[in-house]
């Protein structure tokens, strides 16, 4: 007999020892597989520990500041008794968001500027040459920037610094 024969009749494979060790499954082993996994596929197994989170939190924000504001915040939450992610979420909720002005009142604002200058240039005038000689130009000029001061009060906006 050769050695092919007897190592046939033996049952081993004519192959090397890597591919007997996982690349090529037997049927045995195959069958073994399949009798675990329906094993497993069994009643769920019960886990212990913390259950799940119904709402979970998985995006993340991060916040730039300075040491004194975020000592102004942790004292806050801890006022409060929550952490300080937990008081950033209330706030954010709670928050009213102003916007910045739009071009046509950051248009008056500037011309309330410009107003205040000439303000100013007939103020020196007026120490200068004479307070009556320049008494109407005062008038004018104060009436105009009281016409500009009253379109922007109609807007009640709060500001982030009280």
């Amino acid at each position: 007999m050769s050695y092919k024969n007897l190592l046939t009749a033996s049952g081993h494979d004519l192959c090397s020892r890597w591919s007997q060790q996982g690349n090529i499954i037997s049927p045995q082993r195959k069958k073994d597989m399949e009798t675990n996994a329906a094993e497993r596929q069994g009643p769920p197994l019960k886990k212990g520990g913390r259950p799940t989170k119904r709402v979970k939190r998985s995006c993340t924000v991060v916040v730039r500041m300075t040491e004194t504001e975020r000592l102004l915040v942790n004292g806050k939450a801890r006022e409060a008794g929550i952490r300080t992610s937990a008081w950033f979420r209330a706030a954010a909720k709670k928050a009213v968001v102003v916007a910045r002005l739009p071009p046509e009142e950051a248009a008056l604002l500037r011309m309330l500027s410009g107003l205040a200058n000439n303000l100013n240039q007939l103020a020196r005038l007026a120490h200068r040459e004479g307070l009556l000689s320049v008494q109407g130009k005062c008038r004018q000029a104060l009436d105009e920037i009281d016409r500009l001061l009253q379109s922007l009060r109609k807007d009640d906006r709060k500001s982030d610094n009280g």
